[in-house]
């Protein structure tokens, strides 16, 4: 008789671990793409062999004349904070139309337009538009 209540109490407390276990209150965390600058590609290449070959770290040179290059990252989001003065921003979309349609829309902010490995597709440009070269004036 004991073991039989012994026994039925153990699988009564297993099935309510087993529950509690099903209901986590855990928050799926959600990600973002961010970007900085570097001045040179020492500092580019450095980012990426501090990233060790992570898939969600990129370098590439901007879209400027200026020879900065962009180190782009794969954030969880809330744990980034842009500084004020970055000089590019990143626009995620989930497709190539809407992509492709702000890439168009944008061609003074010397804008990039990128496939990433989680299928998203980004926009990075300046965030102010880029000087226009003007024609030197004939003497």
């Amino acid at each position: 008789m004991k073991r039989t209540i012994l026994a039925v109490a153990t699988l009564m407390f297993s099935a309510a671990v087993t529950s509690a276990q099903q209901l986590c209150p855990c928050v799926p965390l959600s990600h973002e793409w961010v970007v900085e600058t570097c001045d040179t590609w020492n500092c580019a290449a450095s980012a990426a062999i501090v990233a060790n070959g992570d898939p969600n770290v990129l370098t590439m040179p901007a879209s400027t004349a200026d020879g900065r290059w962009l180190v782009i990252k794969r954030v969880t989001s809330g744990s980034y904070i842009a500084p004020a003065d970055a000089p590019f921003v990143v626009e995620s979309f989930e497709g190539a139309d809407g992509a492709t349609a702000r890439f168009a829309a944008m061609p003074d902010h010397a804008p990039t337009l990128l496939s990433t490995p989680d299928g998203k597709f980004l926009v990075i440009m300046l965030k102010n538009s880029s000087p226009k070269r003007r024609a030197a004036a004939k003497p």
